[in-house]
């Protein structure tokens, strides 16, 4: 007698291919890197505003205390945070020095063994520095969890990066995705300020750790969900001949020689106009906080346009050029604003540069690696963070000589 019931392989067969089609989905391989680098940002400009009550609650042994109160401050807490700027200002250098030297080396791994491991491995890592932020009961130990977030960082945006390359060989369809995978940075920095300092104000110091590590863990089980395969066949021989044919290429230097620039700027206007604008112009801390959410958001919206519309390789290195000269534009009106508000003119104009020219120089790299190398993601993107990480490095300390030198203007 012949069973006419069908068999539960046939009847499962529609949601495995529905769950397969989800895991291959480009949307969802867009949205693993959009987050990742929203996370990245987020965490950045929440322990940043908060380090000085940190590591004050450390060195009055608050720090161990299960509890959710933030901290009281008294007459003597601004002495005691000028103490400890060389520990703030070390905590802070110490991921984008890390992130540029280890960029290098996750690269070349990726590349070698693909980026599926490495994207899991980075959300890890940034899971326990995540947490260990909440709980750290001395300066080494933050200081350890800003290396550790580092690597985390690096494993994660260089993989993303270079599994979207992987799943998106039309040149077109790449740049887009590139544009907003990007828009995560501008997200995470119009997120994390407020998150950060009135989530830590209202419920403590653990609490915006452990929120984010909540959504940490979310993105890793995607990213382990995720099926995007890699093009590890291409590069058993990647060697140290093919790294040094990327650095020797004249076009990639140009395009990683735009992004440490714009990065040094930025760094130089992250680390000297807060203090600027608040001292010089009398702006309150809320007005930087409107300052900012509106200029990020049109670096965002720059962002997104500029991927979708930059799509051949001339288009790209013109709105490369143009934001290069709406940010350096931007840099060169700022100092001569007569008050607090009218510093959104010149900050708009400067994010909208570094918006559009961020959108199209990572699929500019890829484009160029297809067409001259054989297709090194791994290491070209490995080079694209650790050129912008440079450009952290030296811009802050280019500022705060310059000003304390020649003054803000120069």
């Amino acid at each position: 007698m012949v069973d006419d019931k069908p068999s539960m392989a046939v009847i499962y067969r529609p949601q495995q291919s529905m769950l397969q089609r989800f895991r291959s989905s480009k949307n969802l391989a867009i949205g693993i890197v959009f987050v990742a680098m929203m996370l990245d940002l987020m965490l950045i400009t929440t322990i940043d505003p908060i380090l000085p009550d940190m590591l004050y609650s450390i060195d009055h042994h608050e720090s161990t205390k299960m509890t959710w109160q933030p901290l009281h401050r008294d007459a003597n807490t601004t002495k005691q945070y000028i103490k400890r700027t060389t520990d703030i200002g070390t905590v802070i250098a110490a991921k984008p020095a890390t992130e540029m030297v280890s960029n290098l080396f996750v690269g070349c791994i990726i590349d070698r063994f693909g980026h599926k491991w490495p994207m899991v491995i980075g959300c890890l890592a940034n899971l326990v520095a995540t947490a260990g932020f909440a709980f750290s009961p001395s300066f080494i130990w933050l200081l350890a969890c800003r290396v550790i977030q580092a690597i985390g960082s690096s494993l994660s945006v260089v993989s993303g990066l270079t599994m979207l390359a992987c799943l998106f060989h039309d040149d077109k369809e790449r740049a887009r995705a590139n544009g907003i995978a990007f828009g995560g940075l501008s997200l995470g920095i119009i997120l994390g300020f407020p998150f950060g300092s009135t989530v830590y104000q209202f419920l403590g110091r653990q609490a915006p750790f452990l929120i984010l590590a909540a959504i940490t863990l979310i993105d890793g089980a995607l990213r382990l969900l995720v099926d995007v395969p890699s093009e590890t066949e291409k590069h058993q021989r990647s060697n140290f001949k093919n790294f040094m044919q990327l650095l020797t290429d004249p076009y990639i230097l140009i395009g990683l020689g735009c992004n440490f620039i714009l990065h040094i700027g930025l760094g130089v206007m992250c680390t000297t106009s807060p203090a600027w604008i608040l001292g010089n112009l009398h702006a309150d801390q809320w007005n930087l906080g409107v300052i900012l959410v509106a200029s990020s958001t049109l670096q965002m919206i720059a962002q997104y346009l500029a991927g979708v519309h930059a799509t051949g390789i001339t288009s790209r290195w013109l709105y490369c050029m143009a934001g290069l000269i709406l940010f350096g534009a931007g840099m060169a009106v700022y100092p001569m604003c007569p008050s607090k508000w009218f510093v959104i003119g010149p900050e708009i104009v400067s994010r909208i540069g570094l918006g559009m020219a961020l959108a199209v120089l990572s699929a500019l790299l890829a484009h160029l690696v297809d067409i001259r190398h054989h297709s090194d993601y791994g290491t070209i993107y490995g080079l694209y963070c650790a050129s912008y990480n440079l450009g952290f490095v030296v811009g802050p300390i280019i500022g705060g000589y310059m000003v304390k030198a020649v003054g803000f203007e120069w």
